[in-house]
């Protein structure tokens, strides 16, 4: 599935330069502005689309580009009365500051930022015929649950239950008692009388501005903006989605249309936060509210930021001493320079205010913005903080800075040629040189009774309209100024990173920005006694920087950072421990254990991602060719010393003393795993004292161990870990050990972390634990799974061999190397992986569904997506040998994905009945890809992880 596309409209010039200054390629990105002429949301929309097919549909036909991949349009091209500060760029685009408490924000995140994940999660659940998704650029929402999949419909939207008074600002959507998720009818702001009076027989939910269009919802809404056929050059016409298109939609549409009214429509139900940025106060109280929705800490005691007051938000921004901030009022202070010698009464936003040393007093509600314009000028715009910028100059309800605009005017003796100009065209703002701007003309546009010659100075001055400035803002300087602010914002936050949120932020974002802008910067470690979490997360940091600037070893802070991972992990481990021989002299202990395949969640049981936010995965034990495919056998040796053997390698070698047993276990020979395990086990100096000949006379006699792993090498199925705790089970019963099961799993995890594997717990759990299961941890440096268990008919013996089928593909793909990478992804914070792995999670619930209500079919798509997000995440999971495998079978196919890391090994399919399944069998038998490819048989185990004695 291709990813989606994303559309924006934008003013001008903003327009015109986005690909230049915002770091969103194209044609994944497209951006383009609305026409000089209104053309409401609807036609708007038909625009932004036709725009987009026209410069990157490839000789496509409309339509066929549309199947394509879905679009995501996003309207930020109005004139932003209301919210002044970002008119220029357009709301989609307003900095939004990394929100207390998260991780893998970008510093220089905007609005649009946090839209597009919500676009991506919401399309996550949508039906493949839902095309086009509509978001407004200037609200957002912030779901406490989403659905685990949308209905199919030609039209769906979101709502929100809301009371009458609420819903009489909103369109609102009606749904009837007998029809629930069905549309009935939509109304445009009803009274509340409206709504109680239909209470009775229906719901009543707020439009929140997320709709999403079938293909056919999408004719019908070109044919109503004027576009019949695309490919002939039509030009969209003034039309409104949602006071036109969407009131003739529903069972019993408000305004029938013989066009849309034939359409089904759905409403879905998201619970959560609407927050809306459209005008000065509600960007406040919004980012606000976004604060106040996170935690302040992480866990491990990885304190993420400094608390202000909630109200008062700085970004990108300098200051000669303390933010002069009076507590409790709101703020928002974002690209400027703001000495200690400002007064500034609360009720403020100051933006694009260029480096001063003024003396300034900005009474309570006054606003600033400082536009570039040209190469070298600025424009001065002053408003007030609930300004609406509408009505004619010459109307006594017209009001501009707080208060009547014609008080204004004649408190500096003003007067307007045209008394019929709306406010958003009347030309208030001067132009002036931007390295000479005099604050005294500031004051005097700010507070009553200034002087003359500062009045005669405004009149002679140049001046721009709200509405010029849309076209004529230098908005290259704007980003220029920006970035310089944030860089000195980043390494102060750098050096007080005690109370700030630095390293939680996007730090491989952070780390190509400073590399960048400031070759130099390179922070100091940071001490011993910080959190484990910013100690990893720091030094990786440090390791980037010198990777990007060619400076410095960045291989030994790399190490450093998986050091202080595997110290972490390993001092949890209780050690030393006291082996004591625990079987007869003739005795054989005996451990076997299944193997796993990974359904869904796999990657968030790694460290540090688990560490930090818990880890979520799907799994099944299962058996292969009708036995547990890892066997381990321990028996006592009148030899003293330790005898290693792998059955399927045809190899063993013998151990004598303490030191060869310990020595170089990262340079992973074929005996290095149950090496680490003898040592984790008691036999190491550190924990017996003397010498091993000694150690084992006194334990009762040597050790012979023999390994067997019959499943191919690289096989994706967990076999390293499962096998590592089968051996430690095993001793565990050899050496009267007393382990359960939770303390297999955490040694395991050292295990790996002593070898340099990294890996996480799903593995061994999958393996230890029998069925099909549902394994949950929660933050922390303990992560002892809990245990969902689920019913196993959907791979029972209806199912497994049947239409479920296991293939070997030949091709062999070792996970250290792409879990490396991965794991050092999550040390770094970076916000594409963390949004991935937060999707994978999510995509545990409805494959954990499709179990429970035995959904074959919903199952094979909760294994598609799973396979989706691997490749997101690991664009190396799907290498071209694997494609041509899958491209042979994918007719026949529900879903399917390589288990594990991917790149090779096994390849789990659903096929779409036996019929499918018997073609594929016959496809892939009669022309394998290699010599070594091969269907395998499995079944369920129900017993996991066992240990006898003989």
């Amino acid at each position: 599935m291709n990813s989606p596309q994303r559309v924006l409209t934008l003013p001008p010039k903003m327009a015109e330069s986005f690909h230049a200054l915002e770091p969103k390629p194209s044609p994944q990105w497209f951006v383009t502005f609305d026409p000089d002429r209104p053309l409401g949301s609807g036609g708007g929309t038909a625009h932004a689309l036709l725009e987009a097919w026209r410069a990157h549909g490839e000789r496509l036909s409309f339509y066929d580009w549309l199947a394509d991949s879905r679009k995501i349009v996003i309207h930020a091209g109005g004139q932003s009365r209301r919210l002044p500060a970002y008119a220029t760029v357009g709301k989609t685009l307003m900095p939004i500051p990394a929100t207390r408490g998260s991780r893998g924000q970008r510093p220089d995140q905007a609005l649009v930022d946090l839209q597009v994940t919500l676009c991506d999660e919401i399309l996550d659940r949508a039906p493949e015929s839902l095309r086009v998704m509509i978001f407004c650029g200037d609200a957002l929402l912030r779901p406490s649950q989403l659905p685990i999949a949308l209905p199919e419909a030609d039209v769906v939207v979101v709502g929100q239950r809301a009371d009458a008074e609420t819903a009489s600002h909103f369109g609102a959507f009606f749904l009837s008692h007998h029809a629930p998720g069905e549309l009935d009818f939509m109304l445009q702001k009803p009274s509340p009388s409206q709504t109680l009076a239909l209470a009775p027989g229906h719901d009543c939910l707020i439009d929140v501005g997320i709709w999403l269009l079938s293909e056919a919802a999408v004719k019908a809404l070109l044919s109503k903006s004027g576009i019949t056929a695309p490919e002939q050059g039509q030009t969209a016409e003034e039309y409104d989605l949602y006071s036109e298109f969407g009131p003739a939609l529903g069972s019993n549409p408000s305004a029938p249309d013989p066009v849309v009214s034939q359409l089904s429509a759905s409403v879905v139900s998201m619970p959560g936060e609407f927050l809306h940025f459209g005008t000065s106060r509600q960007l406040v109280d919004s980012v606000t509210r976004l604060h106040d929705q996170a935690h302040h800490s992480a866990p491990l005691g990885f304190v993420t930021s400094a608390k202000r007051h909630p109200n008062q938000h700085v970004q990108n921004a300098r200051f000669s001493g303390p933010p002069p901030l009076k507590p409790g009022e709101p703020y928002w202070i974002e690209n400027s320079t703001v000495p200690q010698s400002w007064t500034l009464d609360g009720e403020n936003m100051v933006t694009g205010v260029p480096v001063n040393h003024w003396t300034l007093h900005l009474p309570r509600g006054a606003c600033l913005d400082v536009v570039p314009i040209g190469e070298s000028d600025a424009c001065i715009r002053v408003y007030g903080y609930d300004d609406a910028f509408k009505g004619a100059v010459g109307s006594s309800k017209t009001e501009f800075l707080g208060r009547p605009l014609e008080k204004w005017l004649a408190e500096r003796q003003i007067e307007l040629d045209d008394l019929a100009v709306d406010l958003q065209e009347a030309a208030l703002f001067p132009v002036v040189a931007a390295n000479q701007i005099d604050p005294r003309l500031i004051e005097w546009m700010l507070h009553p009774g200034g002087d003359g010659e500062l009045r005669e100075r405004w009149l002679a001055l140049s001046k721009l309209s709200a509405k010029d400035l849309l076209k004529l803002a230098n908005v290259s300087r704007l980003y220029k100024q920006r970035c310089d602010a944030l860089v000195e914002s980043l390494d102060a936050m750098q050096k007080n990173h005690r109370v700030s949120m630095f390293y939680s932020l996007d730090l491989e974002w952070t780390a190509k920005l400073m590399a960048r802008e400031r070759p130099s910067f390179m922070p100091e470690p940071v001490s011993a006694d910080e959190s484990v979490p910013k100690r990893i997360h720091e030094a990786m940091f440090r390791s980037e920087l010198m990777r990007l600037s060619g400076k410095g070893n960045f291989k030994a802070a790399e190490a450093e950072a998986f050091q202080t991972l595997r110290s972490a992990i390993l001092e949890k481990v209780p050690h030393p421990v006291a082996p004591t021989l625990g079987v007869a002299k003739d005795q054989i202990v005996w451990g076997r254990a299944p193997l796993r395949f990974d359904l869904a969640g796999g990657w968030t049981d790694t460290p540090p991602y688990c560490l930090l936010n818990g880890g979520r995965v799907l799994n099944v034990a299962v058996e292969l060719n009708g036995q547990p495919p890892v066997q381990v056998f321990i028996r006592l040796s009148e030899r003293r010393d330790i005898l290693l053997r792998s059955i399927d390698l045809g190899t063993e070698r013998r151990f004598g003393t303490f030191e060869e047993l310990s020595d170089r276990l990262e340079e992973l020979s074929e005996f290095s795993l149950p090496q680490a395990a003898l040592t984790l086990a008691g036999f190491s100096r550190e924990a017996a004292g003397g010498r091993l000949d000694s150690f084992l006379e006194s334990f009762g006699g040597g050790i012979e161990m023999s390994l067997l792993s019959a499943v191919p090498k690289g096989s994706g199925l967990g076999t390293s870990s499962i096998l590592a705790s089968t051996v430690l089970s095993s001793l565990n019963e050899f050496c009267k050990l007393g382990w359960g099961p939770s303390e297999v799993m955490l040694r395991t995890l050292a295990l790996e972390q002593m070898l340099g594997t990294g890996g996480g717990w799903q593995d061994q759990a999958g393996g230890l634990l029998p069925g099909i299961k549902d394994l949950e941890t929660g933050p922390g440096l303990i992560q002892n799974p809990s245990c969902r268990w689920l019913p196993e008919r959907i791979l029972g013996p209806g199912y497994a061999n049947s239409t479920v089928l296991l293939y070997y593909t030949g091709i062999t793909r070792v996970a250290v190397n792409v879990l490396k990478e991965i794991v050092r992804g999550m040390f770094l914070n970076s916000g594409p992986r963390l949004a991935t792995l937060q999707r994978i999670r999510d995509n545990v619930d409805p494959a954990v569904t499709a179990i429970q209500q035995h959904d074959y079919e919903g199952l094979g798509r909760a294994i598609r997506r799973s396979w989706e997000l691997n490749q997101e995440l690991d664009s190396g999971t799907n290498p071209p040998s694997v494609q041509r495998i899958l491209d042979r079978v994918e007719d026949l196919l529900l879903g399917a994905k390589l288990l594990g890391a991917g790149g090779g090994g096994f390849l789990l399919m659903f096929a779409k009945d036996q019929e499918a399944s018997r073609r594929v069998r016959s496809i892939l038998e009669s022309d394998p890809p290699s010599d070594r490819s091969r269907f395998f048989d499995f079944r369920v185990s129900q017993v996991g992880l066992e240990v006898t004695k003989s």
